[in-house]
């Protein structure tokens, strides 16, 4: 899996997972959508540290 192969799962499942809380909930969970998006960012970060990008 190359660099961008890997941002782009993260960025799916980051989609895939905020979804679900805006259609079944009925309003989006502010919290979890910004908990979604700082594990977003953290794996990014531990990423290019891995690869020194």
């Amino acid at each position: 899996m190359n660099h961008l192969e890997y941002i782009e799962y993260l960025c799916k499942q980051y989609r895939n997972e905020g979804l679900p809380l805006e259609l079944y909930n009925g309003r989006v969970n502010k919290a979890k959508i910004k908990r979604l998006g700082v594990e977003l960012r953290q794996a990014t970060l531990e990423f290019e540290r891995k690869n020194a990008i």
